[in-house]
């Protein structure tokens, strides 16, 4: 994996990509994955568990993931759901592409790629870690730029991009927060 990090690309923001991850590890039921992500990105991601079977049966119709039955003595038959080449594929673009600065997703999309990338791919945690900073580093310099070039009578406006420049510094101080907390810096390669 390169991880030529594309910085204009972010913004995939949806669970599908979160729960085309867990299978990338290997087989499993779609239950037993459902309650992997609540365990580990629970707090980061709201998600039921009737729609995390939709998104997995959307997967599944796409050819991102595909299903095995597999029968139980004396219990319902269950599937077992593994990734395709094809899910491998789009799942390892999505984890490669930048983190957008717009909306209220940074926090969700940077924790979860820095999940995946500690659990599947740790050696290339700090270089993830590092360019979601710059690209959240961009965004905050260019929404200053923007409020320098407003008129004294954009008044709704200037309060609006106050409030984006006002949560992007709480996501940054939070990423910092972040690397420190997991560890990235520790495991970085010397």
């Amino acid at each position: 994996m390169s991880f030529a990090f594309d910085s204009h690309r972010g913004g995939d923001l949806s669970p599908e990509f979160v729960l085309l991850g867990f299978p990338a590890a290997g087989p499993g039921y779609s239950y037993d994955l459902h309650q992997q992500f609540a365990a580990e990105l629970g707090h980061v991601w709201h998600l039921g568990q009737s729609q995390g079977y939709a998104i997995l049966n959307r997967l599944e119709s796409r050819g991102d993931i595909s299903a095995h039955v597999v029968e139980q003595h004396k219990l319902p038959a269950r599937q077992t759901l593994r990734i395709t080449s094809s899910g491998r594929r789009r799942f390892t673009e999505w984890l490669e592409s930048g983190v957008s600065t717009h909306g209220h997703g940074m926090r969700q999309e940077s924790l979860t790629r820095l999940y995946f990338v500690q659990r599947y791919y740790p050696q290339k945690a700090v270089q993830i870690h590092d360019a979601h900073q710059a690209e959240i580093k961009r965004g905050i310099e260019h929404l200053e730029t923007l409020l320098a070039g407003l008129t004294a009578d954009q008044i709704f406006k200037g309060l609006s991009l106050e409030l984006r420049l006002r949560r992007m510094k709480l996501v940054q101080t939070s990423m910092n927060e972040v690397g420190t907390e997991s560890h990235i810096r520790d495991k970085a390669p010397i």
